[in-house]
């Protein structure tokens, strides 16, 4: 649990001052991702890490974030680097990249984030490009293409 306690470390400064769009401090973002996937019975320690970090390499303004991420885990920025949408794909691609990185962990990290960012009354594009995506994410999910680690 020492990559946990690190990785909140992490989040907390990265996303310090950091707002959600309904006023929201961000963590609590994270926090109801976390909820997301306690309750449906698929929290484990790399879903953890990875819904906590999710969003530290696109919001983090460090140089050294990449460094931070391999201290906490030597994996982590390849698998953050999956859950970060590049201005130079299209949403498209950043999910067909989502699906591609075989872990199923990653993949319901995803549809939690997307489920979560529903709850807080979205952009009419941000519904249409999550009502293309996600039975893409879901399929790869429970369609059995992917094994989830626990």
């Amino acid at each position: 649990m020492n990559k946990i306690h690190n990785a909140w470390k992490l989040a907390k400064e990265v996303h310090k001052n950091q707002k959600r769009f309904n006023g929201q401090p961000y963590i609590n973002h994270i926090k109801d991702i976390d909820k997301i996937l306690d309750e449906c019975g698929l929290w484990n320690e790399k879903t953890l890490l990875y819904s906590i970090l999710h969003d530290t390499m696109e919001d983090s303004k460090d140089p050294n974030i990449i460094n931070k991420l391999i201290k906490i885990d030597r994996n982590l920025p390849l698998r953050i680097g999956v859950l970060t949408h590049s201005k130079n794909e299209t949403y498209e691609q950043y999910i067909d990249g989502i699906i591609a990185c075989s872990d199923r962990n990653i993949v319901i990290v995803k549809i939690a984030d997307m489920i979560q960012n529903l709850t807080e009354d979205p952009k009419k594009k941000q519904r249409e490009k999550y009502r293309k995506a996600l039975p893409k994410l879901i399929k790869a999910f429970i369609g059995g293409l992917l094994p989830f680690n626990k």
